[in-house]
């Protein structure tokens, strides 16, 4: 796995070197924003980059070490920010692995734990980083990497269950253009609820949410986003049937270059 990791990016940046060899070389060179988006079983995980520094949309569950593996492979040595969608094991229990390597400084949430195991496990890792965890509101912002800002477009802390409890959040370049939207596991009602409450959605790229479950990416949700590129990340022949045939049908509908993270893969996009 880290070979095959490590040539994935290799070949990455190869191919940006060679792109820029086409011309004149600037006198400014920008280093722009790529996702990584790993294969992590069961589970969410992704990482963007830029200028050698890394933030992280969920941690993948306690079994993977895709997102460890990942920074290892960039020198990259820890996460300026892990932002939790919510607390299910398989989005956060990675968290154990990567707070024992000192590999997160900081975490991003929109919503306490619904259950008091999970509260305890929560205060544990972030009395063990730097910057602590934060609890963000509905529509803030704040500015990550070089110039890039992520906008939290849904919290809903009072929900009774994890998954509507999910924070949805959007990373926006510093021209003003969405780059991703991250949905956790929001299902269509919450996606509803966040098209009546927010104008601007698109983005190129999707996480799709719930690991392409039946009840969630709506056909209103997809077109609002309107991405070029959807990312499915769900565990090899998992027991909830993720990506439900449903949900793959709406998105290759919508979004043609649809992906789904196999084993052994990586999915790269360079913003």
């Amino acid at each position: 796995m880290d070979i095959v990791l490590v040539r994935r990016i290799l070949s990455c940046l190869a191919a940006a070197l060679v792109a820029s060899c086409g011309g004149p070389l600037p006198t400014t060179r920008e280093d722009p924003p790529r996702l990584f988006a790993p294969y992590v079983g069961q589970g969410s995980g992704a990482i963007v980059v830029q200028e050698g520094r890394a933030i992280a949309f969920d941690a993948g569950p306690d079994s993977s070490c895709a997102l460890s593996k990942i920074l290892r492979a960039l020198e990259i040595e820890r996460f300026d920010l892990l932002v939790v969608s919510h607390w299910d094991l398989d989005h956060v229990g990675g968290l154990d692995s990567l707070v024992s390597r000192s590999q997160v400084r900081g975490i991003l949430f929109g919503a306490e734990p619904v259950d008091a195991w999970m509260r305890m496990k929560k205060d544990a890792w972030c009395a063990k980083i730097p910057d602590g965890c934060r609890l963000v509101q509905e529509s803030s912002s704040q500015q990550v990497l070089d110039e890039e800002r992520l906008q939290i477009l849904r919290t809903n802390p009072d929900a009774p269950s994890e998954n509507e409890r999910s924070m949805v959040v959007r990373l926006v370049g510093n021209s003003g253009n969405g780059l991703l939207v991250a949905p956790g596991d929001l299902d269509t009602a919450g996606e509803a609820s966040l098209l009546a409450h927010h104008a601007a959605l698109d983005a190129r790229v999707l996480l799709v949410g719930h690991h392409g479950s039946r009840g969630s990416s709506s056909l209103p949700f997809l077109g609002a986003v309107g991405a070029s590129i959807a990312i499915i990340q769900a565990g090899l022949r998992n027991g909830y049937g993720h990506p439900h045939f449903e949900a793959i049908e709406r998105l290759r509908a919508v979004v043609p270059d649809t992906r789904l993270v196999g084993p052994e893969i990586t999915e790269t996009v360079t913003f």
